[in-house]
């Protein structure tokens, strides 16, 4: 099966007064459909600029080479409109924060209308029925009053679910889904996973699933990437990568997540 998405030499670079700092070295890896790919590291090892930088999200202080085939269409240097309705139509965004992601003046109802007017050309009677199905979708309940409700009166729960319903809109061929889960409790956390993964093989899109959480990522990637300091130090599939940690930091991470699971089995059975 031929890779939705090929990367390779992907560098970002940022200008800082007179000197230039490397965020993104030297990256290199593909995801096919039906697929997940984890990216996994800490906060600032590069993971999230990867993807802001494939997807056209950085500004001109940023320097990005390197090369981004998305089925075929080289990503890196196409004109700003192109990329903007690839991103609207072909690939979708999904991120940490859903509240910042809504208007906190505007009723659900309204905010999501929009979003499928922007995508779609469908009448404005049919609208209304597609935002409600969204919801039932996402297995939301009364959908008809959540699309009454303000967005600070909903979960982040529902909110991130609401979130994913329009960025399915458009059945995009790949998903990138940036840190997701941190900002919700743990049994939501485990709820959007399962979302997702239903997502993942009912539609057949690829994904990239972007975490600092090793356990999250291992529930829901087929392949991952280690990211530390702006590289890529251990890429494999996650039972390799799990059973065989080549790398230090690969290492800390996959003891780190055995000692919290050994923690909490002591609490339970005490």
């Amino acid at each position: 099966m031929n890779n939705i998405l090929e990367v390779g030499g992907l560098t970002v670079r940022v200008k800082e007064k007179r000197q230039s700092r490397t965020l993104v070295e030297n990256v290199m890896f593909s995801v096919r459909p039906g697929r997940c790919l984890g990216i996994l590291g800490e906060s600032g090892s590069g993971k999230s600029m990867t993807c802001k930088a494939i997807t056209g999200l950085l500004d001109s202080s940023f320097q990005v080479s390197g090369q981004a085939l998305f089925n075929g269409k080289k990503l890196i240097g196409m004109d700003a409109e192109t990329l903007r309705r690839i991103r609207g139509r072909e690939i979708c965004m999904i991120l940490q924060n859903p509240m910042n992601c809504f208007d906190p003046l505007h009723r659900m109802g309204k905010q999501m209308a929009e979003g499928f007017e922007a995508h779609t050309a469908l009448p404005r009677a049919e609208v209304r029925q597609k935002c409600v199905a969204t919801l039932e979708n996402m297995r939301i309940r009364n959908p008809e009053e959540v699309l009454m409700k303000y967005p600070h009166q909903l979960s982040g729960g529902m909110l991130q679910r609401v979130m994913i319903g329009l960025a399915l809109i458009m059945e995009p061929k790949l998903i990138i889904a940036d840190e997701p889960t941190t900002a919700i409790d743990s049994i939501t956390q485990y709820s959007i996973v399962e979302e997702l993964k239903m997502i993942k093989s009912r539609n057949g899109a690829a994904m990239i699933f972007i975490s600092h959480d090793l356990a999250v990522i291992s529930q829901i990637a087929d392949e991952v990437i280690v990211m530390r300091d702006a590289k890529i130090c251990q890429s494999g599939s996650v039972q390799d990568v799990m059973l065989h940690p080549t790398d230090e930091y690969t290492r800390f991470l996959i003891q780190k997540k055995k000692a919290v699971m050994q923690k909490f089995y002591q609490v339970v059975s005490a």
